[in-house]
């Protein structure tokens, strides 16, 4: 929790009035917008960076001895059990490259070991280093002619719903369904609402594919045009 203080700390640390915590000295800092790499420092208080393009005073400093800085890299939609490791071992084998942060649908494990295998997923997101968010598996199974062992209904994902590693509803894959307007789908596109809700839609079209948009559902990785 950010409090008063410390953000008055944050803003005098960022001006540089008072000291950082901590001071990467000497860095070159890749813009990734524009291709630019700038020599500066990087100020840091608490879990935030509060100045670059400059150059900063701090209690504890570490020489960058001139290295690149760049952001982290962020997957926007990835199954980790189709890498055949566990979360644990994806981050360890995965954050050293770059990739700091990871946005999974554990529709793999929840097609086998259901709600118990979202709840092992979520626990190994708590401890990993890097930051794993989970969209909850909205269609298990896949179809309803898939005979994979689980079922996900609205009362075994809602339960999950406000984990702190939870951002939304992962892949809205029964499209039929929604359009159809079967309960046990809306059920769960009505409980994130507001949220954020993951589609997959191929081929989708015109008309139907507004109402699938009008059920809340903003993006589809299985897009094939504009």
């Amino acid at each position: 929790m950010i409090t008063a203080d410390l953000l008055t700390r944050m803003i005098k640390a960022g001006a540089g009035e008072v000291p950082a915590d901590v001071v990467i000295k000497n860095v070159r800092l890749l813009d990734v917008i524009s291709g630019g790499v700038t020599h500066t420092d990087i100020a840091i208080v608490a879990d935030r960076i509060v100045g670059t393009h400059g150059y900063y005073n701090g209690t504890r400093l570490i020489e960058g001895d001139n290295r690149f800085a760049v952001p982290g890299f962020v997957d926007t939609h990835l199954h980790i059990e189709s890498s055949l490791v566990t979360p644990l071992e994806f981050d360890r084998c995965v954050l050293p490259h770059g990739v700091t942060t990871v946005i999974c649908d554990p529709h793999e494990i929840a097609n086998v070991l259901g709600a118990e295998g979202i709840r092992y997923f979520l626990e190994c997101a708590e401890r990993a280093i890097m930051d794993i968010r989970v969209n909850l598996s909205s269609c298990v199974p896949a179809t309803e002619h898939e005979t994979s062992g689980a079922r996900l209904e609205i009362a075994d994902i809602e339960k999950f719903r406000h984990h702190k590693q939870v951002i939304g509803l992962a892949e809205m894959m029964n499209f039929p369904g929604v359009l159809a307007g079967d309960p046990g789908i809306i059920d769960k596109l009505v409980a994130f609402q507001g949220g954020h809700i993951d589609g997959h839609a191929p081929l989708l079209t015109d008309l139907r594919l507004n109402g699938y948009l009008a059920a809340g559902i903003r993006t589809d990785h299985e897009a094939t045009t504009a």
